[in-house]
């Protein structure tokens, strides 16, 4: 028996979605996945967008499909899952920066989330865009004691959560016929 995850990459996804549509632009490397280990922020400033998963949740039952290839009958477990993904837009503050930048990376998104764009974009990824909350303003006193403008927004994504199980299965049985009594002759008792 042989399991294979087959549920879209939500995580490259986003990655992609933000580097494209986060504006004013950011540089790839300014955009982090949030929730990890020894994750150094850039030092020029506090220009950056972290996404984190936030939860998942299931919709309806689970579906199993079967299918036969040369050597292994494959069953397909699915299921619908919505998850929510928290976008946080930093923006800095510092030197007498208004610090918007965070305001409109974060507004930028929630207006391609309720778009076809957007709606098209993930389809092509085999995710399904259901709406972006609108963006709040969540700023935060950072390291340096200075305010750092964040705007958060919550992104609803919906997939099929898809797991393939090759199980070995017997398509033939070769029956060899034989009469009991006299391939195992009965003992007499004493």
């Amino acid at each position: 028996m042989k399991a294979q995850n087959l549920t879209p990459n939500i995580r490259t996804a986003i990655q992609e979605f933000l580097e494209i549509f986060a504006v004013p632009e950011m540089a790839p490397e300014n955009i982090f996945y949030g929730n990890q280990n020894n994750l150094a922020l850039p030092p020029e400033g506090n220009d950056y967008v972290i996404y984190s998963y936030i939860s998942s949740v299931r919709h309806g039952t689970s579906a199993e499909d079967w299918e036969k290839d040369q050597t292994d009958d494959n069953v397909y477990l699915s299921t619908t899952t919505e998850v929510l993904v928290q976008v946080d837009c930093y923006a800095s503050t510092l030197n007498g920066s208004d610090g918007m930048n965070a305001m409109l990376r974060a507004q930028a998104l929630e207006t391609v989330c309720r778009s076809q764009v957007g709606v098209q974009f993930f389809v092509d990824r085999g995710i399904s865009l259901l709406h972006a909350d609108d963006p709040r303003d969540t700023t935060i006193v950072g390291d340096s004691d200075n305010y750092v403008r964040r705007s958060t927004l919550m992104i609803h994504l919906s997939m099929q959560s898809q797991i393939k199980v090759s199980m070995g299965f017997f398509s033939a049985v070769d029956v060899d016929l034989k009469n009991v009594d006299v391939s195992y002759p009965p003992k007499e008792k004493e």
